[in-house]
């Protein structure tokens, strides 16, 4: 069946059929003539060339369904090129409309990440505010998170805060702040979070159905067109990573807020080192796709 479907098209050339027609002649002629079923032949007909011609013009009808069958292909093939590009290049669209997305996406993580961290830093308690400083200037050293919440819970034993009833309320009242900021922005995190990957699908089926089709395109550069796949899909990979990593953060802070024990020094740890990786992967991703969307627009695939 699939091998009629592949054929079927040659049979509705009108090429092919002329040389068929041609072929059918003068392979009848050449019978009659060799079994002398025709004895006679009009005079102009009658000589050695036109006989010769009579007896072998099969060639032609020959040469006819050849060429025939040559054009064919190439019209053929010139089809399915055009027909695969047009599916290839839908995909590619849609994957380009994907990396978009999560460009969009990664803007709002980044936006949530800096509401939650200015709400750590804002409020009006001088516990939360000696828990959470505001970070230094950056610089090319890492930060030495440990040394910073032991010199926080230092101060906070010699100020005798955690004693205060006052200081308490104020801190356990900047917690409930906190969690009400907090709570609509893990609310967008767990909306565009896709563990998946089928929400913001990088898809390459249609590429590996017609690759060897759009390959005999001349002026089609494969190698450009694979790095641009890879591009897409390492954009895809340091998403999940950093949707991770902001969700890390978001649920450690969370657990503190909703927490009524003692403060631990091992918590406050915990949201500055998560908080921190989460700032990390948000810059990353960032660069990644603002770099990788400049390059992929640049110039078309195909």
């Amino acid at each position: 069946m699939v091998l009629f479907s592949s054929v079927l098209p040659y049979f509705t050339d009108p090429l092919i059929w002329i040389g068929f027609i041609l072929l059918l002649v003068f392979l009848l002629t050449r019978y009659f003539l060799n079994n002398d079923i025709i004895t006679e032949l009009p005079a102009w007909l009658d000589a050695e060339l036109p006989r010769r011609v009579l007896k072998h013009g099969f060639v032609v009808g020959l040469l006819v369904i050849v060429l025939g069958i040559g054009l064919k292909y190439h019209e053929l093939s010139e089809a399915e090129q055009s027909h695969a590009i047009n599916l290839v290049k839908t995909e590619i669209n849609n994957n380009l409309s994907t990396i978009e997305q999560l460009a969009q996406n990664t803007q709002t993580l980044i936006d949530s990440h800096q509401a939650v961290s200015g709400a750590l830093r804002s409020g009006d308690s001088v516990i939360m505010n000696r828990l959470f400083p505001s970070p230094d200037q950056p610089s090319d050293e890492a930060i030495n998170f440990s040394k910073i919440v032991e010199a926080s819970f230092t101060a906070l034993k010699e100020s005798n805060l955690l004693k205060s009833k006052g200081a308490m309320k104020s801190f356990n009242s900047s917690k409930d702040q906190i969690k009400s900021i907090i709570y609509p922005h893990n609310q967008v995190l767990i909306s565009i979070q896709d563990p998946n990957s089928k929400q913001y699908a990088i898809t390459i089926q249609m590429w590996h159905d017609h690759k060897e089709v759009i390959a005999r395109a001349g002026d089609f550069d494969q190698l450009r067109f694979e790095d641009s796949l890879a591009t897409m899909h390492a954009i895809r990979k340091q998403y999940q990573r950093t949707l991770r990593d902001s969700a890390d953060y978001f649920t450690e802070t969370l657990n503190f807020m909703e927490r009524n024990t003692f403060i631990g020094n091992g918590a406050v740890f915990e949201i500055l080192t998560k908080e921190d990786q989460a700032l990390q992967s948000l810059s990353t991703m960032h660069s990644e796709i603002t770099a990788g969307l400049k390059a992929l627009k640049h110039q078309p695939l195909l």
